[in-house]
Parts: C-alpha cells; sequence; structure tokens
C-alpha cells in the first residue's frame, strides 16, 4: 500500500526472511535483527514514519526470554530509534 502511494519503502529483514515481495515494490532492505538497536536505528535513518508490524506470537516452541526480547526489547529499539532520528510517528500493530 506505501509503495502504491509513492512513498519510499525501507524494511528491517532478517537474513533467512523471503524478501521477495519486498523486492517486487522496490523496497530498501536493512538486514538486521529488531533485537539490535543498531540494526534498528540503520533501519530508521532517514524515514518520517515507522510501521512496527514485528512480533513472535504464532508458537509456543521458544523460550520465554525470546518472546520478550522480541516483542518488548524491540519495541523499545524501534521507539528509541524513531527519537534519535526525530521520528515524529511510530504505527504499532499488535496481536490480541
Amino acid at each position: 500500500m506505501l509503495a502504491k502511494r509513492g512513498e519510499d519503502v525501507v524494511a528491517l529483514v532478517r537474513d533467512t526472511s523471503d524478501t521477495s515481495k519486498l523486492k517486487a515494490i522496490g523496497a530498501e532492505l536493512v538486514h538486521g535483527d529488531i533485537r539490535d538497536s543498531s540494526a534498528v536505528e540503520r533501519a530508521a535513518e532517514g524515514c518520517r514514519v515507522i510501521y512496527h508490524i514485528a512480533a513472535l506470537y504464532r508458537s509456543a516452541r521458544h523460550p520465554d526470554q525470546m518472546y520478550h526480547d522480541v516483542n518488548v526489547v524491540g519495541t523499545e529499539n524501534v521507539l528509541r530509534a524513531a527519537e534519535i532520528h526525530d521520528i515524529p510517528r511510530v504505527v504499532h500493530c499488535s496481536t490480541v
């Protein structure tokens, strides 16, 4: 939707992610992990809005700490990157 509106799209992606759809729309890919604050800061640089849609929720096979690190620490990293880069808007999408 963003690309169709003419927006530049930057996506933080893991090395193991299927990025074919992002590449197809011309998104800039920044390889990293939501748990790594420096990767999140690199992805946020130059952005006007951050859409935070990263989460770990579909399975119960991970240690509790992993859920905390992805969902809590990852969100903290996004908010910190927005503050560092003076990004006025963060849209956080979450599951129930």
